[in-house]
């Protein structure tokens, strides 16, 4: 039943595209993720101020790194990096300033969710990155624990309004929405049009599906949009914790 409603799902809904804010921690450029050294960096977004401190070599191998601040507007981003030497080393005393030693040039950001998109940096052609992930080994195992799910621009009576609720899920990929009577069935589509979204089915107790949460998670934050009374809504979730509690067993 549940493969039969992403297939109605899939042929008569369109995913809907929002700017997301890239969510703050551990970014790679995707194809130098492959066990050599390679740059990585650290994304952070605040208001309308996006923040990059990145690692990465100098022509004659040596490590360094750059640092630099710009402004951020719907997916995007550009940003002079700063080179910077001088400063205070590990077992060193206080230092009273490092000293600015020239940029390499800009990077520029286009960001298709808060854990994709593009850079381009100084002198290179734009490369896919994506937030690292590298702390639950499994696609089941990254979904266990307390979730909340909340719903903006969920349209009721002609009004936009915001709502948010618990939602337990568990490795066998059912969940429980409080004691409401109501569930939830997900699965990870490998093909289609919602490949690598993780799709969960939100049904009352008679088996009716209410609506289906379209998201992707990284880590402990997930984002994505909701089809059903609510078409197209924009969907953010941040687990709470990893276990359950005592009163749910849904292993």
């Amino acid at each position: 039943m549940f493969k039969k409603w992403l297939l109605c799902l899939a042929l008569f809904s369109t995913a809907i595209a929002h700017a997301f804010t890239p969510q703050p921690g551990s970014w790679m450029i995707d194809d130098e993720l492959d066990g050599k050294p390679g740059r990585g960096f650290t994304l952070d977004v605040q208001n309308t101020t996006l923040v990059i401190t990145m690692y990465a070599y100098e022509t004659n191998g040596h490590p360094t790194f750059y640092v630099g601040a710009g402004t951020y507007s719907n997916g995007t981003s550009s940003v002079t990096l700063q080179r910077y030497a001088g400063g205070v080393f590990l077992g060193s005393t206080s230092r009273t300033s490092a000293t600015g030693t020239g940029s390499p040039g800009t990077v520029t950001f286009q960001f298709t969710s808060g854990t994709k998109g593009t850079m381009t940096l100084p002198g290179e052609p734009p490369k896919a990155i994506s937030r690292y992930e590298f702390g639950y080994a499994s696609f089941r195992d990254s979904l266990i624990g307390s979730w909340v799910f909340s719903v903006y621009n969920d349209t009721e009576n002609g009004e936009n309004r915001g709502a948010s609720e618990i939602i337990f899920l568990g490795s066998a990929q059912q969940a429980f929405v409080g004691n409401s009577g109501l569930y939830i069935k997900c699965d990870n589509p490998s093909t289609g049009t919602y490949a690598g979204y993780v799709v969960c089915a939100r049904t009352d107790n008679t088996g009716r599906l209410l609506k289906t949460y379209y998201f992707k998670v990284s880590g402990d934050i997930g984002e994505g949009f909701v089809e059903g009374d609510a078409n197209g809504a924009q969907l953010y979730l941040r687990r709470l914790k990893k276990s359950l509690g005592p009163d749910l067993d849904l292993f």
